[in-house]
Formats: C-alpha cells, structure tokens, sequence
C-alpha cells in the first residue's frame, strides 16, 4: 500500500500516526464511511430545524442548543428562552439614538474622521470608494456611517496590497497578516447602513488576501494567544451596533466576523460568495440577526490555501533574509527559494486577473502548487457559527462551555454550503508540535489529492517544491535562534528540527525521522491542522426555534 493511502485511510479521531497495515487501514476506512454517513444525516437533521426562517411575531423565542461531538451526535438540548421582540425593540432604540446624535452633530468626511474619531463621535459620515483606497477602514468611535457607492475592496495594489506599517493605523500587530477586514467596528453605539449598496472583495484581492471579513467586530480578528502569530492583547468588544440594509458579495473567508461582542443587530441583509461563513460570532450575547439571507458559499475560487501560505512565507522570508549578514549561506538560500516561489504567485495572480482561474497550459508549475480545480474552499465551511469566544477551529464540542447566548435568528434563511476539504498530514515531532511554515502552515507531507505532497511515495525521500522550500529555508534560519520566544516573534510559527532538515537533505530516511528520532504523523487536519468536520449550514450553534 502506498504511503499517501496508507496516510489518508480513514480518520484517526486521536491524531495517532500512519495505518502501517492494509487490515486496520481497511478497517479505518470503513469507519470513515460511517462517520461520513452520520455526518450526512445530522446535516439533513440541521437543514429540517434551520427552517428558521422564524416567524418573529412571537415574543419569547425559545432556544435550544446544538452541540456535535466527534461521532457527530445531537447532545441533549439546553432549552432556555428570552425575549427576542424585546431585544429587537432595544436594538432598534439604540439605532435611533444613533441617528438622533448624527442629525444633531452633523455630518463629516471619512479622512476628517479618521485623522480625529473622538472628536468627531456621533456624527454622520460618508463612506466612497476612494475612502477604501488605504486599506481598513477602521471605526474608532460612535456614530452613523453609510455607504455613498457600492464598494469593491482592493486596497494598496501597487504595493502587493500590503498594509503600510509605517502608518499609524496599520502598525498594530492585527495588521501581520495585512487587511484581515475591510471595516473594523472598534467602539460601542455604531450603526453602518449600507444603503441598498453592495460590497464586495475584487477578484485579485480575494486571492492575495486569503485571510479577511468584510466586517470585524472588534480590532483584531484573534483573542489573545490565539491564530497562527502574536496579533496582540485582548480585541475590543464592542456593545450596540447594527450592520443592516444592503448586499455583501465575495468574500475569501467571512462576511462578518467577531468575539466577545453583545447587543449587535444584523438585519435586512444579503450575504452570498463567501468562503468560510456567512456569519461567525465567538462568544457573542444578545444579538440578532434579522431577515439574512446567507445564499451560499463561493464557487470561484481559483487557489488553494497554498497560495495564502506562500503569500505569508515569502512574507517572512524577505524580512528575515534581510535581517541576515549579506555574505550568509542562509541568506542566498531564502533570497533564492523566495524568488521562486514569488515568480510562481506573480504568474498565478495575472492568470487569474485575466480569466478568474490559473492556466494550466502556460503556467503548470503555478498551477500544480496552487490550482483549485472544484472552485470551492478546501477547508471547512460553514453558513453560520455562533461558538465560544475564540477561533472556531477545532472539534465538535461533545460539552459545550459557556458559549453565544441570547442569539436570536427571525425569518432568516441559510443556504448552499460547499467545500472540499482537503486533508492533509502532519508531521510531528516528538514534543508533540507539527512541522510547519510561518503562518500555521503545514509542512505538506501528504494530502488526499495527491498532488502537493513532498514525499515521494515510494522512497519516502523530500520531493521539493516551492513552499515547502521557502518552508524548510525558514526553519534552517530559524534553528540558529536559542531563544523560543524571540523565534516565535522573527518567525512566526515556524517549528521542525534538524533532523527535518537532513531528511530534506537526503541524509535520513523519512522512516529513520519515525524509528530512531520519535517523529509520528497525526490526521483529520486541514492545511494549518484544523479539525476537518463536515460542511455544515449551522455550526456549534444556539438557534431561535420560535414559532
């Protein structure tokens, strides 16, 4: 049995190594298809309840609280009720509060706003295009801020759309990763009326920026200690905001995203185009969403998450090389292998500026590295999660802690959710840490597509290819730094040992890195060894079930 069929047979719910033997690897598989199985059921169980489109004339809305653990079961229910006409009525109070100030204080433009925002609390601004053209527009006090146009979001183009860390407002470390939102709501009684416009990622935008919301609800998109860098201390939470009345297209990850927020309205909106979720709200109370209509997931998608990871190595490899002596062996290697792996993004970004998709004729090894022949995420994806406070990355919950409370979900409809998700295997060390890249990227070891893995299957020997060359180039640079925390803060989550790098090399085995140094293999992760879980309209949710 080949390596990769031996890798990718089955799910392995303990992340315990390869199936060494064709009888348990059969027997694995046969227990995938009966997860698979359960999984399809429960999502039919899903689509009955999500028949949420909730009539709302109600006025106590009853709850109850969905919770899958890892063999995809329906724990018992946690009914609890309150009051969802009353929150909507607060809801509506505070909007018009909103307005009220804004009619009061006048109206200003975004570039005077930004410059001065407490200043300029409360009052009314216009949102254009131009407004955009810097990057993140960030909403830093309270006030009523609409769109003037509809908007299509790409900013910085002439500068590889990174953000300028040299501005004062894109120097937190939320912006390592660049424009992770398009708006960030930062502060309380904010209202943003979208005016019957639509707002859209561009199509080059959703390719070079992987990771993105049209709408943060806070300042930085991870609690603290979470995601694959330091993206700095607590976010903000924010209390009273309402997003309502237009249409959000393409997005590469979600449309509206946040943590720890409460009394936030989302009403009279159209979501559809996007990746991940339509809506994923962590450790969120006292919301709603009121007539959304989430359409379904993105069907254009031309890359895989391979090409974000090669966008954030390349990333760090420039910075680090630059950082090193210019006569430094280390240095020649990571210019090197970034120039390589630069050429091969520049050729996939102008296919698909040009067609929407990478050419296979003129530019193959672009499009080994990065093509998505189905046009769908190769992750997990989701049309709405309401979960804990913090990222929404790992298993069913079989016990759900304190979670989203008092979210109310009136005559919505969730649609269409579509993903392919792509397994991949991680190579671990004994320590218990997967090998990987800067930004939580898996050193590629296999996957079940067969195409991007960089073992040869036969030999087990490295089959390089550009990532995981900029890859290894990183940890050979970073096994010079003693100091773990000064390692994590040049080099992001980049792990792995020498002995990593002479297999690379040649010098072992990829047996030998299992046998004598205490490596194994852990599955049923994605690219960045999330917990793959099946598509799901609903996910770790608590819904309205009002009549």
């Amino acid at each position: 049995m080949s390596l990769r069929r031996r890798v990718v047979s089955g799910q392995d719910d303990e992340r315990r190594g390869l199936v060494a033997e064709s009888k348990q690897a059969q027997q694995s598989s046969a227990w995938a298809l009966v997860s698979v199985i359960l999984g399809l059921l429960v999502i039919g169980l899903v689509v009955a309840v999500v028949v949420l489109a909730v009539n709302g004339s109600s006025s106590t809305a009853s709850l109850a609280m969905l919770v899958m653990g890892p063999s995809e079961r329906f724990a018992s229910p946690k009914p609890c009720s309150f009051d969802v006409a009353a929150l909507e009525r607060e809801l509506d109070a505070l909007g018009a509060r909103v307005r009220s100030t804004a009619a009061a204080r006048g109206s200003v433009a975004w570039a005077e706003y930004s410059a001065a925002p407490e200043t300029h609390a409360g009052k009314r601004v216009t949102l254009r295009q131009h407004d955009f053209a810097d990057g993140t527009v960030r909403i830093r006090s309270a006030g009523l801020f609409e769109l003037g146009e509809s908007i299509v979001f790409e900013p910085r183009a002439a500068h590889d759309w990174r953000a300028d860390r040299a501005n004062p407002l894109y120097a937190p470390r939320a912006f390592t990763f660049d424009f992770f939102a398009a708006i960030t709501i930062e502060a309380n009684d904010v209202v943003l009326d979208l005016r019957g416009h639509t707002f859209e990622q561009s199509r080059v935008h959703a390719l070079q920026q992987r990771f993105y919301s049209h709408i943060e609800l806070a300042n930085q998109a991870f609690i603290a200690g979470q995601g694959p860098t330091d993206f700095g201390a607590e976010p903000v939470r924010v209390d009273g905001v309402v997003v309502e009345n237009g249409r959000f297209e393409r997005s590469a990850h979600h449309v509206v995203h946040g943590n720890g927020g409460r009394r936030v309205l989302l009403r009279n909106l159209t979501m559809a185009n996007y990746e991940v979720a339509a809506v994923a709200l962590n450790g969120f109370s006292d919301s709603l969403l009121v007539r959304v209509e989430a359409r379904g997931s993105a069907r254009t998608v031309p890359a895989l998450a391979t090409f974000n990871q090669a966008r954030q190595a390349s990333a760090f490899a420039a910075r680090i090389a630059a950082s090193l002596p210019a006569a430094s062996s280390k240095r020649r290697r990571l210019e090197t292998t970034r120039a390589a792996l630069v050429a091969l993004m520049r050729h996939a970004t102008d296919d698909v500026r040009a067609s929407g998709k990478i050419d296979r004729s003129r530019h193959p090894d672009a499009y080994r590295l990065f093509a998505n022949d189905l046009n769908i995420n190769d992750g997990n994806s989701y049309s709405l999660v309401l979960h804990p406070l913090g990222a929404a990355v790992g298993p069913f919950w079989s016990t759900a802690p304190a979670t989203s409370e008092r979210i109310g979900v009136v005559d919505s409809s969730f649609a269409s959710t579509r993903a392919r998700i792509i397994e991949v295997v991680a190579l671990v060390q004994p320590t218990n840490e997967t090998v990987r890249g800067p930004a939580g990227d898996l050193l590629r070891i296999v996957d079940n597509i067969g195409r991007l893995g960089v073992v040869d299957e036969a030999t087990g020997a490295y089959v390089s290819n550009a990532l995981a060359d900029v890859q290894l180039a990183l940890l050979d640079a970073a096994l010079d730094i003693a100091d773990v925390g000064e390692r994590k803060q040049r080099f992001g989550t980049v792990t792995g040992t020498r002995e990593v790098l002479r297999w690379a090399r040649g010098e072992l085995t990829l047996g030998q890195l299992v046998t004598d140094y205490g490596f194994r293999y852990w599955r049923n992760g994605d690219s960045m060894f999330h917990v793959n879980k099946v598509e799901n309209m609903l996910a770790y949710v608590i819904f309205n079930n009002s009549k």
